[in-house]
């Protein structure tokens, strides 16, 4: 049994992707690959004091406290811990049976668990982060482009025919870590254009940048 380096673990509801409004436990791991200017989890990556080196038992017992039957596995990066997170799976699908499970992912890392929603957040030139090899690549996986300004939608169109991804799984969500940096319409209006999916953070519109929504 491995120790398992936990951020977090908390009941709300998916804000993002496919799920949005859905009652969700989410599992934050402790440590990414990719730093991005933008990462609105820094302690989850920087600050030692967030991290807790939680037991499998220990684990169960955080799931067990709340009603939703779907986990979230959330960055910083899942991927790095897929034994850790196969542990989880296994002990509950034996015991538990009714659970189903979501990675959110920078896609960096292939996945070899088996999830039944993978959502791969491919970080471009705005988050700062070097161009890396894109490696979670399935017709299943939803692919999410985060859009500061106009000028990163040819950027994300070249890595979408780099990787042949399929236009109904591709996702834009607009950056909006200011008020005044927003770009929502921008972005909702390149998706009707390019027939791709809006994505918006639906938690930042009820609660701005607060934790533990």
């Amino acid at each position: 049994m491995s120790n398992i380096p936990i951020s977090e673990v908390f009941y709300t509801l998916q804000w993002e992707w496919r799920n949005t409004g859905k009652p969700v436990i989410f599992i934050r791991f402790w440590w990414c690959n990719k730093r991005c200017n933008f990462c609105d989890t820094p302690y989850a990556v920087t600050d030692n004091s967030e991290m807790k080196q939680e037991d499998l038992f220990s684990i169960i017992d955080e799931i067990d406290k709340y009603p939703s039957k779907h986990i979230v596995f959330t960055w910083w990066e899942p991927a790095l811990f897929e034994k850790q997170i196969a542990e989880i799976q296994n002990y509950l699908s034996a015991n538990r049976y009714w659970y189903t499970w979501e990675i959110e992912t920078n896609g960096s890392i292939e996945l070899k668990n088996y999830y039944d929603q993978v959502n791969v957040s491919y970080k471009t030139s705005n988050s700062w982060v070097p161009k890396y090899e894109l490696k979670a690549l399935s017709t299943k996986y939803d692919y999410k482009f985060v859009v500061a300004d106009e000028y990163d939608f040819e950027e994300v169109e070249e890595i979408i025919e780099e990787y042949n991804l399929p236009k109904e799984n591709i996702w834009l969500m607009p950056l909006w870590v200011t008020e005044d940096s927003q770009k929502n319409l921008l972005v909702a209006k390149y998706c009707m254009e390019k027939w791709y999916r809006y994505c918006q953070r639906t938690h930042i519109l009820l609660f701005w940048n607060k934790r533990w929504v």
